[in-house]
């Protein structure tokens, strides 16, 4: 849904010279039919979307505003006989005077946020976006539930500046609820400052928090100016500007003073108005209990238990936990949905990763390893098709590499977090006079030159293809984003950062007026990218993105050649995610990492230790904030392979069968024909039998049967047992029937109930003579009929 206002011109002619009076249609009419002069917003306007009729003043100073409020009730139309486009509203509700409540326009000029609608500084339009926030301020004004805040009433006392007239973010409270909550902006280990100082009662210096709460104050002036950064990154509001010509990030959160002959700062913060209205709606949702019951967990950890216990799940919740710096407990009680979303939204944010081990998995996947190429072209582009090598970095060295440091260059480079790397070719691969010449201008330029400046939907003649190159170039190019040259489909010999707007000048170069002012890092090298560009080869497009390549692949590759090295700290917690950790040979995956991983040793720690990698010779060592989970099936038999110096390392929590949770799902029990079976007691007898005959180990998990919740029949039921349980069962006690019988109940049963059916072997039928051997005297089969029959399940114990 969007949001709109409409303006209509009461000294408003038409052709026939009579003035329209749009009062008395907006009074008379439930339906009004709307122009549509912006063509901007002639594919934006859908039926559903809220709009806001706005007389503006005519002739008669004072006299506009708001005067209704109402509906889009038809998809935008020509009409040919007026050659324009036009939309039907629907009134909702209708004020036409003052007297009546209608919102004026000079009241909105005098509002500190309102102040800022576009129809209040560009009044000779006709429609006019409005943001979800900015109608939602419209709204409670028309309701009467928000009165008008003047500009002289929000002036902070006691000599605080920026005053409000000298500087305004214009950041309403719910602005600033989304921008803290949304962690893709603002990271969770940031937001104590905001925290720590409303706890304190909206203001203090940053020594004063650290006095209270820990830590130092310089940490707590680094997270707030963060904070404010990633504010301005987003938003792009206006940041303050000093009387020497320098800029202040802190007054997009605070009013700030001098603090004058204390021990405990120098400088006092206090929180703006609508921040601190942001905070405590925040503190009500919750959003501040990791600050508050923090739980410490291990930087190495297994969860171990039989199969079916929900092992892999909890490495999920364990990692949020870790991540979030919330409590186990609170999170075993969020639905399954929510874990989830929380989980994904964490790994595309990069700070959880997860692979599973296995018997051919080694160091090479997960350190570093050399790769087998192709080499396509020589240094002269020829063909040549020869096998040659690469190194390539494991999932876990690129995994620490980005837990560990940020390198930036955004001070003079304009490089951001989330810039969009592109791709370009000038006049082809290899060596061209267009190449030289655009590394020699700092640009970079594309052809099309006999079609117009601007490129549309409408423009004819275009390929798709050509169209969506041109649209790139044109459109989707952004300052700052970052374009490599390509060399063959392997290799870029340039790397830059575009800092132009899109131009076009056929005078500057008749064949490529497309051009863009670029800053090259680099020019005239030789870059082999296919590693970082998810082992693809590059297309043979003039303008694409390369979207496998991620910011901190690239930022690695332009420090290579620069002798910039600004580093920022990136404190969050990190969860990878080892799964059936145990079923991999440890020593040949570990390496030197089996050192490395513990806590004493990590990056930043008392005793720290790097080690040169045997591949690249590069030193490497486990970042602090780097925690390791893994997850181990008890039953497994390669358990007893399991490195001695691992197990070590690493704390062990047992994950055990817990029926119980099947009480809180809703699957206690199931009823079929009218006959009842307790699920949860089931379970507990068959895991009592196995705990007697075998081990605690070798238990069936409550997993298993969490299926009967969304599907409660007799036919599911039966699944579970045919596909996981017997065959489990057949494992553990390595073909032997007769126990299988005892834990199924199946001794005591008569022989139609009966899983595991035993017949009696006729010897003197099988063989010749009598053979002088240890013969069994029966033979087993796995009865279908029995998983389809209630009482097979209700006889494997007494109660069921």
């Amino acid at each position: 849904m969007s949001y709109w206002i409409f303006q209509g011109n009461p000294d408003y002619k038409d052709k026939d010279d009579r003035y329209f009076d749009i009062t008395k249609y907006v009074f008379e009419e439930d339906i009004l039919t709307w122009e549509v002069r912006q063509r901007h917003c002639i594919n934006q306007i859908k039926v559903r979307d809220l709009v806001f009729i706005w007389r503006s003043d005519g002739k008669q100073k004072g006299s506009g505003g708001i005067i209704a409020k109402g509906i889009i009730i038809s998809e935008v139309r020509f009409n040919e006989e007026k050659d324009i486009y036009q939309v039907d509203v629907k009134i909702l509700e209708r004020k036409v005077t003052p007297e009546a409540g209608m919102v004026l326009r000079s009241e909105l000029k005098d509002d500190i946020y309102l102040s800022q609608l576009l129809i209040l500084k560009q009044a000779s339009g006709t429609n006019y976006r409005l943001s979800e926030e900015e109608f939602k301020l419209l709204e409670q004004v028309w309701n009467k539930t928000r009165s008008i805040i003047k500009k002289d009433n929000m002036n902070p006392k006691d000599s605080f500046f920026p005053m409000l007239e000298e500087y305004n973010p214009r950041l309403t409270a719910t602005q600033y609820e989304f921008l803290l909550e949304n962690e893709l902006i603002i990271k969770r280990s940031w937001l104590d400052t905001l925290y720590y100082l409303y706890q304190m009662g909206g203001q203090g210096t940053c020594k004063q928090i650290a006095i209270k709460y820990g830590d130092n104050a310089q940490h707590y002036n680094s997270n707030a100016i963060n904070i404010a950064k990633a504010i301005h990154k987003e938003t792009n509001c206006k940041v303050y500007q000093r009387e020497d010509g320098n800029i202040d990030f802190w007054p997009i959160l605070f009013y700030g003073k001098d603090l004058e002959g204390s021990s405990e700062g120098v400088f006092i913060w206090k929180l703006r108005e609508p921040l601190l209205e942001a905070i405590q709606c925040m503190e009500k949702k919750g959003m501040f209990k990791f600050m508050k019951e923090k739980e410490e967990f291990a930087r190495n950890m297994i969860l171990y238990g039989p199969p079916g216990t929900g092992k892999t799940y909890h490495s999920a919740i364990y990692a949020i936990a870790i991540c979030d710096h919330k409590k186990i407990d609170d999170l075993k009680n969020t639905s399954y949905e929510e874990i989830l979303s929380r989980y994904n939204e964490l790994k595309r944010a990069g700070r959880i990763s997860f692979t599973t081990f296995h018997q051919s998995y080694g160091y090479e996947e997960f350190i570093e390893g050399i790769q087998p190429m192709i080499t396509e072209q020589n240094d002269i582009g020829e063909s040549i098709g020869e096998i040659g090598y690469r190194y390539k970095d494991g999932v876990f060295k690129q995994f620490c590499k980005r837990a560990s440091t940020i390198k930036v260059q955004s001070s003079s480079l304009g490089i951001e977090e989330d810039t969009q790397v592109w791709c370009v070719l000038l006049d082809g691969t290899g060596e061209s006079d267009l190449k030289k010449s655009c590394f020699k201008d700092n640009t970079i330029r594309i052809g099309w030159h006999t079609y117009d400046k601007i490129i549309t939907e409408q423009t004819p003649d275009l390929t798709n293809k050509a169209r969506t190159i041109l649209f790139n170039f044109q459109e989707r190019m952004k300052i700052g984003d970052i374009v490599l040259i390509q060399k063959s489909n392997s290799s870029i010999d340039a790397i830059g950062v575009i800092t132009g707007d899109y131009e076009f000048s056929s005078e500057e170069n008749e064949y490529y007026p497309r051009k863009r002012d670029v800053k090259w890092i680099a020019t005239n090298i030789d870059e082999n990218i296919t590693n970082i560009n998810g082992e693809k080869r590059l297309d043979r497009k003039t303008v694409y993105s390369l979207n496998r390549i991620d910011f901190f692949s690239i930022m690695e590759l332009i420090t290579k050649y620069t002798n910039q090295q600004d580093v920022e700290e990136e404190p969050q917690p990190y969860v990878f995610i080892i799964d059936e950790i145990n079923r991999g040979n440890i020593s040949k995956i570990f390496g030197e990492l089996i050192t490395l991983i513990e806590e004493t040793k990590r990056l930043g720690s008392s005793e720290e230790i790097t080690v040169s990698l045997p591949y690249t010779g590069d030193l490497f060592g486990v970042p602090n904030n780097v925690y390791v989970l893994g997850t181990m099936n008890t039953a497994d038999r390669s358990i007893a392979l399991m490195d001695t110096a691992l197990r070590r390392r690493f704390q062990f929590i047992e994950m055990m069968p817990n029926s119980n949770v099947l009480n809180q799902i809703g699957v206690s029990t199931i009823t079929v024909n009218g006959e009842t079976l307790d699920v949860v007691k089931m379970l507990d007898i068959i895991n009592k039998r196995i705990e007697y005959l075998f081990d605690r180990e070798h238990m069936i998990g409550h997993a298993f049967f969490t299926s009967l919740k969304e599907n409660p029949t007799i036919e599911q039921l039966a699944s579970i047992f045919k596909k996981s349980i017997i065959p489990l069962l057949q494992e553990y006690f390595y073909e032997d029937y007769e126990k299988i019988q005892l834990v199924l109940g199946d001794n005591g049963k008569e022989d139609k109930y009966k899983f595991i059916l035993d017949e009696p072997l006729k010897i003197r039928d099988l063989f010749n003579g009598s053979p002088d051997i240890d013969l069994p005297q029966k033979r087993y089969r796995i009865q279908e009929a029995a998983f389809y029959d209630i009482q097979s399940y209700k006889k494997i114990g007494l109660g069921l």
